[in-house]
């Protein structure tokens, strides 16, 4: 199946991230997706910094670089209030190595997933004699992880899609920097969700503890024209900050 091209727009609304600071990011960023993840998922995207909303054409989706992204608990999310791609990054104070990072992040998984309703049907991750559907979230199981690109900037590390093989395969790489233990595996910081046969969502997490932990089952619901990702991260964040 062919895919077609995604044209990522970055703009400012930011007092810390200036419009020439963002060229700089979108140089790294357009760089990873040309160069390490089209190899990989065979999705072309491209990414552009622009001056002003007012200059992005009609056809590209905006990564909107904001102070105030409406959750003290989140650095990034896409879509609008209608379930449409649009990223929205937190300039977390003019970081820009941060802002980088979130920006890649964003815009790898609306590339894999614009609407944020993705689920690809795998083994449990603890258990292969169950079938569940993961929540496709590139950048989560590894999410702590980064590396350079254009200009030295870090952009956010990526799993592969042999991540959702049912059995680990030797000398294959699960994620670009080779960090993933193997197939639906996380590290420390990472997670992902799914949900099983019966409809109940569940985690495999790894906050702040040595151990990989399942939680759930959880009683999510989802509000009016939300996607399902929208809904996983908002009680996620929420979960993480606690």
């Amino acid at each position: 199946m062919s895919f077609a091209p995604a044209h990522f727009a970055l703009v400012t609304r930011s007092r810390h991230v200036s419009a020439a600071a963002l060229v700089r990011i979108a140089a790294a960023c357009d760089m990873q997706m040309k160069e390490d993840f089209y190899p990989i998922w065979q999705r072309h995207a491209d990414v552009i910094a622009y001056a002003s909303e007012a200059a992005v054409p009609v056809h590209a989706w905006k990564v909107i670089v904001e102070d105030n992204i409406g959750n003290p608990n989140a650095l990034g999310f896409h879509s609008d209030e209608l379930g449409q791609p649009v990223c929205y990054v937190s300039a977390q104070g003019g970081n820009l190595n941060a802002v980088s990072i979130t920006c890649s992040h964003e815009i790898i998984e609306a590339t894999c997933d614009p609407f944020g309703n993705r689920l690809i049907d795998a083994a449990h991750p603890q258990n292969n004699g169950q079938r569940v559907r993961i929540l496709c979230e590139p950048c989560d199981p590894s999410e702590a992880k980064s590396y350079s690109r254009h200009g030295n900037l870090p952009v956010s590390d990526f799993y592969f899609p042999e991540w959702f093989d049912d059995t680990q395969t030797a000398n294959q790489k699960y994620s670009l920097m080779d960090a993933l233990p193997g197939p639906r595996g996380i590290i420390q910081g990472g997670y992902m969700s799914f949900v099983d046969q019966n409809g109940q969502w569940w985690q495999l997490t790894q906050f702040g503890t040595t151990t990989v932990n399942l939680e759930g089952p959880f009683n999510w619901q989802r509000k009016p024209h939300q996607s399902l990702r929208s809904m996983v991260d908002e009680q996620t964040r929420t979960r993480r900050a606690a």
